[in-house]
């Protein structure tokens, strides 16, 4: 029989921003908000691994909850274990993969320890100025 087409313990994104440089001309932090998937099972961010795949390439890395993860609501030594838990996720793009210029894009991929993924499209805006602390992605 053919696989379900979601897996119990999928994260999903509730929102997704990113930090623009002091030059004003790209953008070097994402934060995303995340949740469990309605049905998840328990998600340890611990056990969590992030791609992101761009114009600069490919980089993989497990969640490091102790610096990548603050706590936004009910999440317990890096896991979500409630409908209404949040975390951020924050990335320094200079060290993780690389800034993101105007109009640039890289597709951020989130795998769950059970191997469940998903995948977010990240496109900085055309036009950021130095007026702009971050920016919606």
């Amino acid at each position: 029989s053919p696989a379900p087409l979601t897996s119990p313990d999928r994260l999903q994104v509730v929102s997704q921003s990113g930090d623009v440089n002091g030059a004003g001309d790209a953008v070097n932090n994402l934060q995303f908000v995340v949740a469990k998937a309605p049905g998840a099972g328990n998600i340890d961010l611990n056990e969590t691994t992030v791609e992101f795949v761009g114009d600069q390439g490919q980089e993989t890395r497990i969640l490091d909850t102790s610096s990548d993860v603050n706590n936004i609501q009910g999440v317990s030594s890096g896991v979500l274990t409630d409908d209404s838990d949040r975390a951020e996720i924050s990335f320094d793009l200079s060290s993780d993969y690389g800034t993101l210029s105007e109009g640039e894009s890289v597709t951020v991929t989130f795998t769950t320890a059970s191997g469940a993924t998903t995948v977010k499209e990240i496109r900085v805006p055309t036009t950021i100025t130095s007026e702009d602390s971050s920016v919606r992605l």
